[in-house]
């Protein structure tokens, strides 16, 4: 394993890792706020489909 091999890993691990922990804050930032959190997914759906409209 050369040293740019073992960085490339490094990397990706980090931002696999990273990637998990801001998965599992929205769940549960989500699952606290409930409807409220139901209803600004539902308000992000919706800016999101105006702007593919655009």
């Amino acid at each position: 394993m050369s040293e740019s091999t073992i960085i490339i890993l490094f990397i990706c691990i980090t931002v696999i890792v990273l990637y998990g922990l801001t998965i599992v804050f929205v769940f549960s930032s989500n699952a606290k706020l409930g409807i409220k959190g139901k209803k600004a997914d539902s308000e992000v759906c919706i800016t999101l489909d105006k702007e593919k409209d655009n």
